[in-house]
């Protein structure tokens, strides 16, 4: 009998032992669940930082134009329209398609047309190319200076913009706007739209062939007029044929 409360007091202690075994187990098991979640969370939040679409837009806009121009906007076009007119532009450097404005400049177009049928443009230069800005031909002359007899004019849309692929037509600065020969121009590049005021008559827009402008905007000018313009090697429109709707 003298054993008894020993014995009680023994398994008492066992007891306890056995009860903060387990609870320093379960608060370190807790601990660890605690951790991975935390970490867990840390992953995402990184995660969500490194391929937000918001920063992914900005990165591919900032690298797709990190020059200034010619290829803003890439070498392709909306499609032509099948009810309008196509003139297929032979040069020296390629071919490209020009879609004509036949609905807003129909005296421009119908000028343009009957040219190119007669054969006109054939073997004609690009006389001055600004880079960025202008790419300029038909011209009989050669020089700038030259053209048919017969003038056109047509309104310039409200508010137009000459944005990379327009073509549009030269004119003198005593000219009204809109007055066109037969000298034109095609735009290879956004930036020029800040630097053209609409006065010129808009014949049309580049549909095909942008690799094309991007080659004749490329080519090598010297100083001509008070401005580097004149190709070095002369650039040619070998031919203009019309496709009518």
């Amino acid at each position: 009998m003298s054993n008894g409360p020993n014995a009680k007091r023994q398994r008492q202690k066992e007891l306890r032992r056995l009860k903060q075994e387990q609870e320093r187990k379960a608060a370190l098991a807790k601990k660890r669940r605690t951790t991975f979640i935390l970490v867990a969370l840390g992953g995402l939040v990184i995660a969500a930082l490194l391929f937000r679409p918001g920063r992914d837009r900005a990165e591919t806009s900032a690298s797709s134009t990190s020059t200034p121009s010619p290829n803003a906007a890439g070498t392709s076009a909306a499609p032509a329209d099948p009810t309008k007119p196509l003139a297929t532009v032979t040069t020296s450097l390629g071919e490209l398609q020009i879609e004509l404005a036949s609905d807003t400049s129909p005296n421009v177009v119908a000028a343009f047309t009957k040219l190119a049928n007669e054969g006109f443009y054939n073997d004609l230069t690009f006389h001055r190319i600004v880079r960025d800005f202008a790419i300029q031909g038909g011209d009989p002359s050669g020089d700038g200076s030259g053209g048919p007899p017969e003038k056109t004019v047509d309104p310039v849309p409200a508010g137009f913009r000459y944005v990379r692929g327009t073509v549009a037509m030269a004119k003198a600065a005593n000219e009204p706007a809109g007055t066109a020969g037969s000298q034109f121009f095609i735009v290879p590049s956004d930036a020029a739209a800040d630097r053209l005021t609409p006065d010129y008559a808009v014949l049309g827009r580049v549909v095909t062939g942008l690799d094309t402008v991007d080659k004749l905007n490329s080519v090598e000018t010297e100083v001509a007029n008070g401005e580097k313009s004149k190709p070095v090697d002369p650039v040619t429109i070998e031919r203009i044929e019309i496709k009518e709707p």
